[in-house]
């Protein structure tokens, strides 16, 4: 169409503009959504592919906290690691005989919880042993089960923590665990283990935690939720360690009794693992989702290391690959670590004496800050055999997505040579890539542009632990061909789709020509009997925020035209454009973008002849 042939056609022109992008329009009749129906891309070659399916829901990062009197300690467990709860450790030295509290051990504990507290962070209490006259050997290891005649004093002593620490004006536990790891708890450290465990009898553990959440709901603490077994592993072996035969074994038959269920809220278990394959783990993982129970990993560190004097760094490298599994195969809600820093290097995230942060305690940190609470797990796959990434106990990456639609990657090459990729299936428009080796740890290596959803050919040095964090640049333009200049004039328009309208007869009223407000090309509504038709972009990805829309325009004829910011999860934006014969810029201020994506629509009912010229359209965050 021939601008001039139009010259300044505004005639009937009854439009307004409206001042809360928000109204709804009855200017004509628009397609129903639910989905904004995104074009879905192969996964590329040569590349890590981020799945677009959602897992379990991240609930919560921690650590055992320890060593609080120090300000570096606690500076760096509480503020800069990044957890979002703590896991309060208690030994025999609280509980007495008769199952009441030693209130001079038990006030060690209360400072710990205020400091927590002060920090704004919740805590769970976790008992390695209660006090050794409850256990049928009397004595701090050596096969200690906890006696038949003690149960009702044992389980009287959760009601009175509970009433000490209310006592003290201090916060309750979000949740208390009566016993870490029992079968190898009973043996080995100061620990306690349930009678008849050796032999799969797990009836007095039944028994007794159903009591302790019978006695906090009548002390009114039912607001303090149990999580067991808080075994050695999830299944690993006959010995010991065993969460999912605890629980009744395969889809935790235990369960059917419904006064247990009801008294354990969260599945725990830790991730240590001492052989019999990824069946079992994978049957512990179905059954906490079966009966929709959270979760929790409790404790990891490498102990199980090949080499305990290896450098800090291997420590890293071999965790941050189970903590891989742990998310994207096992889909914990709840992951700890072990300890801040009592213990050997194998176990901590810093040196217990001057508290130097270990190579394992910079990728916590920052796969933890930026991950919240709220963030969701996906898998990731790659066409690189060299990456490890189907269920098994250790793995080679996961991904997350938080509740502002970043994308979050983990990438581990535990190979000994460089791995070269792309990585397609990311949000936004930034990746900054941070890399752990051996000299270095996790420092910012680049920040490519994102097109596409896909940042090309990274590297991945031999024997590296790699962090992606995805962003949006504020005021940088998300839309693609935003200007119509990619390709010649044409009735296809690339990146935007047209709708043909309500008779589906239109598909031929939107076109690019040549001529626009800046540039070679510009989009054109335009037919010589009446129209009606719409061309929109709809973009995935998109970092949640709030964004602003412009677009230069400028028209004739007798028609209705509307600019609109369409979305799935919150209110459409939309603007009614009164045309004029000359170049004007309108504008959508505050979008607020809630969902991960959104949908740029021009829509045009003109009269025969009727005219819209779109040109250089910007969608850019604030």
């Amino acid at each position: 169409m021939k601008e001039s042939s139009l010259f300044f056609l505004a005639i009937g022109l009854t439009c307004l503009i409206f001042e809360s992008c928000s109204n709804e329009l009855n200017l004509a009749p628009k397609i129903e959504q639910t989905s904004l129906n995104p074009r879905q891309k192969a996964p590329l070659a040569n590349s890590i592919s981020v799945s677009s399916s959602n897992m379990q829901t991240i609930k919560g990062w921690g650590v055992k906290v320890d060593m609080l009197s120090n300000s570096t300690a606690r500076q760096a467990q509480l503020v800069d690691l990044g957890i979002t709860i703590s896991r309060i450790y208690m030994d025999h030295s609280q509980c007495n005989a008769n199952g009441t509290v030693a209130a001079s051990a038990m006030d060690g504990i209360c400072s710990q919880i205020s400091t927590v507290n002060s920090y704004g962070l919740p805590y769970i209490l976790c008992s390695w042993s209660p006090n050794y006259a409850m256990k049928d050997n009397n004595a701090p290891s050596g096969a200690g089960m906890l006696r038949t005649d003690k149960e009702g004093v044992f389980t009287d002593y959760w009601k009175n923590v509970c009433s000490y620490i209310q006592s003290k004006g201090l916060p309750l536990p979000l949740a208390i665990s009566i016993q870490n790891e029992p079968t190898l708890g009973a043996s080995t450290y100061d620990g306690m283990g349930f009678l008849g465990q050796n032999n799969w009898d797990y009836s007095q553990y039944y028994r007794v935690i159903k009591s302790v959440r019978s006695k906090l709901d009548a002390a009114g603490y039912s607001g303090v939720k149990l999580i067991g077994p808080e075994e050695g592993s999830y299944c690993s072996g006959n010995n010991w360690g065993n969460a999912l035969a605890y629980l009744g074994g395969q889809g935790f038959l235990a369960f059917n009794d419904v006064t247990l269920r009801n008294a354990i809220w969260g599945c725990s278990a830790h991730s240590y693992y001492w052989g019999g394959g990824t069946s079992g783990i994978a049957s512990w993982r179905d059954a906490c989702e079966t009966w929709g129970k959270d979760k929790w990993m409790t404790e990891f560190s490498d102990v199980e290391t090949s080499n305990p004097n290896a450098p800090t760094y291997t420590f890293a490298i071999e965790s941050t690959r189970r903590f891989c599994s742990d998310m994207a195969f096992v889909r914990n809600n709840y992951w700890l670590w072990w300890s801040a820093s009592q213990g050997p290097y194998t176990e901590v995230l810093m040196d217990g004496t001057y508290f130097t942060k270990l190579p394992i305690y910079y990728i916590l940190q920052k796969i933890w800050k930026n991950v919240p609470v709220g963030s969701v797990a996906r898998r990731v796959t790659s066409t690189n055999s060299g990456f490890v990434l189907s269920d098994a106990i250790n793995m080679d990456g996961v991904a997350f997505v938080t509740p502002e639609n970043k994308t979050v990657v983990v990438i581990v090459n535990f190979t000994n040579s460089v791995i070269t990729q792309s990585i397609d299936g990311l949000s936004g428009n930034k990746a900054d890539i941070y890399q752990s080796t051996s000299t270095q740890n996790m420092v910012l290596s680049g920040s490519p542009t994102i097109s596409g959803g896909v940042i090309s050919m990274v590297s991945f040095p031999a024997k590296s632990v790699s962090v992606i964090v995805t962003s949006t640049t504020v005021g940088v333009n998300i839309l693609n061909n935003s200007g119509f200049e990619t390709g010649s004039p044409s009735q296809t328009i690339s990146n935007w789709d047209t709708w043909a309208g309500t008779n589906g007869t239109d598909a031929d009223a939107d076109y690019t020509e040549a001529g626009g407000h800046s540039g070679s090309y510009n989009l054109v509504h335009w037919k010589a009997n009446a129209y009606e038709v719409s061309t929109s972009q709809t973009l995935t990805g998109v970092i949640n925020g709030t964004y602003k829309l412009t677009a230069w325009i400028q028209g004739g004829g007798i028609q209705s035209l509307q600019m609109a910011a369409e979305m799935i999860g919150g209110s459409n934006a939309t603007l009614t454009i009164p045309v004029s014969g000359t170049w004007t810029q309108y504008t959508i201020d505050n979008i607020n973008i809630t969902s991960g994506q959104c949908k740029i629509d021009f829509w045009d009912k003109a009269s025969a002849n009727g005219w819209v010229h779109i040109d250089d359209v910007v969608l850019q965050k604030k």
